[in-house]
């Protein structure tokens, strides 16, 4: 039995066995990589589906329990979606080597958090070297943590020189019975097919999809004989599967449409057709002056946030406006917003143009008087106004929509009421 055989009989085990893990692999294309550094690595291929790379030589010498624990490591790097969130990384970043450092502290992060997902102890056997295995305590950092935590942490500490690049350990030689310390996977090609992408958002999107697609089908058989799967990952599954609450960018989309066509941007690019006529200033058809910058048509948005951090607010419906924040800025980069956050008066006001903007810390948590706050987005002259609120605040129905944001939609906590804001703009309830 050759290598790839051998490996796919162990997928088909795990799926006879009604395994997760089988399910989810056997719908992902595998393939030989001689060049990979480590035994196993996940790939997201230029045509948006995943591929899962091995190198035949290291999975010859390893045993199948240990080839399993990687095989599970690999699935929750899809089902966390590491690599589409790395791909907004390098989006965000355009200086090639901070790119490369930030990629280097992810990798670290992503491992540190899946190895805490499987409770993986400190080393596995890899084609008989013992290999370390990254984990939240080499680094002084606590458990049960997202990866984004991770990564925040460590590039704090690489900043103050307290974490080494040899850490990563592909660099380190090892003997026969020896510990190396390098990673149990690879993530050389989590950015091997970005260079030239013309929109590392919209791939980046087509990632997650591709993903939730595969999580899908992976569930849609597992759940038929209701196999085993411990509560932490299904909870990450479910995560993965669940829909945004309010598609927020589509609501921005319909409700400000007319102030897109409206808006225009200077585009050096585009010919000013005022100025034509100077491609007939001489003989050789040169223009004397430029007929450049024209005018192109600015369609993104200028967007305030309003959000209602009172007492009454529960941590939730609070976190729901970031995320909701999160979620424009993945469909609309060019976007900026200005976050309000307001209980009895103005608490905190803050600009946000990339994801790493959003502060989680947040003011108030005191009585409820929302003017202020909504005084302070209409200075903003957004398209549109986002208010996140449970409703129990003073009357806004009464006050003068003079006074008030131009275009305003009020996102609704469950259980809260609108019987003081329904007249003042388009109220949206969140169902859960």
């Amino acid at each position: 039995m050759n290598v790839h055989e051998r490996l796919e009989e162990l997928i088909a085990t795990k799926t006879m066995d009604n395994c997760f893990w089988g399910h989810l692999f056997s719908l992902v294309r595998r393939k030989p990589f001689d060049n990979l550094p480590s035994i196993m690595g996940i790939c997201l291929e230029k045509d948006g589906n995943y591929s899962l790379l091995y190198q035949p030589d290291l999975i010859e010498k390893t045993n199948n329990e240990t080839i399993n624990i990687i095989l599970e490591h690999e699935g929750l790097h899809l089902i966390n979606m590491h690599i589409a969130r790395f791909i907004r990384i390098m989006a965000t970043e355009l200086n090639d080597t901070k790119k490369e450092f930030k990629q280097f502290v992810w990798n670290i992060a992503t491992d540190c958090a899946v190895n805490d997902q499987l409770h993986l102890g400190n080393s596995l056997e890899i084609a008989g070297h013992k290999t370390k295995i990254q984990l939240p305590k080499m680094y002084n950092l606590n458990n049960n943590m997202p990866s984004e935590y991770y990564y925040e942490k460590l590039l704090e500490k690489q900043k103050d020189n307290k974490t080494q690049k040899s850490t990563s350990g592909n660099d380190n030689k090892s003997g026969e019975g020896k510990e190396k310390s390098e990673s149990i996977d690879s993530h050389s090609e989590w950015g091997s097919n970005l260079e030239g992408h013309p929109d590392l958002y919209s791939l980046s999107r087509k990632a997650e999809n591709t993903v939730k697609d595969l999580v899908k089908s992976a569930v849609k058989n597992f759940d038929k004989n209701k196999g085993n799967l411990p509560s932490s990952i299904q909870e990450l599954i479910e995560e993965c599967l669940k829909p945004p609450q309010i598609p927020y960018f589509q609501i921005i989309r319909k409700v400000v449409r007319a102030s897109k066509h409206s808006k225009f941007t200077r585009s050096f690019t585009k010919i000013n057709r005022k100025r034509t006529y100077l491609f007939m200033l001489d003989n050789n058809h040169l223009p004397q002056l430029s007929p450049f910058p024209g005018r192109t048509r600015d369609f993104t948005f200028n967007i305030s946030i309003m959000i209602d951090t009172s007492g009454s607010m529960s941590k939730d419906e609070i976190l729901e406006a970031l995320s909701g924040t999160k979620d424009i800025i993945e469909n609309d980069r060019h976007c900026t917003i200005n976050i309000v956050e307001c209980d009895a008066e103005v608490q905190k006001v803050y600009k946000v143009k990339k994801i790493k903007d959003i502060q989680m810390n947040i003011a108030g948590r005191g009585g409820t008087i929302l003017l202020p706050g909504l005084e302070k987005c209409k200075e903003f002259n957004s398209d549109i106004t986002l208010a996140f609120t449970d409703g129990w605040c003073e009357d806004i129905n009464s006050i003068s929509r003079k006074l008030l944001p131009k275009k305003l939609v009020w996102i609704l906590s469950k259980g809260g009421s609108d019987n003081y804001i329904n007249k003042s703009g388009l109220v949206i309830e969140l169902k859960k």
